[in-house]
């Protein structure tokens, strides 16, 4: 079982207390309590504290991971936006403009034996 030692801030957001409480926490359950090198005292997580420690630890990095593939995939979405702005395709963003540039080709025109694309140039003939 890994040792994780919290200061008693850090215990106090664990438990989300003050931290004069996470140390009377820690007095009453007992917890293992040494000062260490840099002057603050620590208290050993048991078991069960260990446990929800690694639970909050797991959850913030994967709202993190999260939280990045958002981004990727909204950074995707812009590249994929600006090609098709300037193609005429209707674009992600709802504003509804479907221009498309003269000379694209915009629809098909479908009639009994004759199957051509439907040019600007073509429509306003």
């Amino acid at each position: 079982m890994p040792q994780i030692w919290l200061t008693y801030e850090e215990l106090g957001a664990l438990l989300d207390c003050e931290a004069g409480a996470a140390r009377e926490f820690a007095a009453e359950r007992p917890l293992d309590r040494r000062r260490c090198h840099d002057g603050r005292t620590r208290a050993k997580l048991d078991l069960l504290l260990t446990e929800r420690w690694l639970d909050e630890a797991v959850r913030n990095w994967a709202g993190r991971q999260i939280a990045a593939c958002v981004d990727d995939l909204q950074a995707v979405r812009r590249l994929m936006v600006a090609p098709a702005a300037a193609t005429g395709v209707p674009d992600l963003e709802g504003t509804g403009d479907t221009r498309a540039p003269a000379g694209a080709v915009v629809a098909t025109d479908v009639a009994a034996a004759d199957v051509a694309p439907v040019t600007a140039e073509r429509r306003s003939a």
